[in-house]
């Protein structure tokens, strides 16, 4: 890393599909994502460079796909969106109601009639958070929100509705962790 290097954008070329991984660093000690996607073309990742940044670059990729990761370093800092930082802050609550009202009565800590409120508070206030949004993702919240209405989840799996697994849930997902602001969720259930 070169003195002064504030952040880092790393070129990552990729073909044959699959998803790549790819972190900068120690992601886990710094609190920086892993940034996943489609082996599809060419894919510019970005972090932020701290002082603890180690000097590490690890891409992993399905077996027999080609792969080049070329990092360009600034001493510009990495900036944020912080309109989508809200909104991300704002989901992962959102997202953390969902998997507590299942995770609660899974635990059997509530009983359905629970779950079903709090289920409809959590649709509820996705529905608030999608019609405010003013940040990329909007359009994902958007249709996730629709696809909660429709899916009418069965008591207890709410959170799968609303996995990133999902079309619009990994669009979320993927943005908020481009951002370097991910989904942290509260988990009320466990341990």
């Amino acid at each position: 890393i070169p003195d002064g290097a504030m952040s880092v954008v790393v070129s990552l070329v990729c073909a044959g599909g699959g998803n790549y991984q790819v972190w900068f660093g120690n992601s886990m000690a710094l609190g920086s994502t892993t940034l996943t996607g489609t082996c599809d073309g060419t894919h510019e990742l970005a972090w932020p460079i701290t002082e603890r940044t180690a000097m590490t670059l690890t891409v992993a990729v399905p077996a027999g796909v080609t792969w080049r990761a070329t990092p360009t370093f600034s001493t510009a800092p990495f900036v944020d969106d912080t309109v989508l930082a809200s909104d991300c802050k704002e989901f992962a609550a959102v997202d953390s109601e969902f998997m507590n009202a299942d995770g609660g009565y899974r635990a059997h800590a509530i009983d359905a009639a629970e779950w079903t409120a709090r289920v409809e508070k959590a649709t509820k206030d996705l529905q608030a958070l999608a019609v405010a949004s003013r940040s990329r993702i909007h359009d994902a919240l958007t249709q996730l929100h629709a696809l909660i209405e429709d899916a009418h989840p069965r008591i207890g799996d709410a959170s799968f509705t609303m996995d990133s697994g999902s079309v619009p849930g990994q669009t979320i997902s993927n943005a908020c962790n481009a951002n370097q602001t991910p989904l942290v969720l509260t988990g009320e259930f466990g341990g």
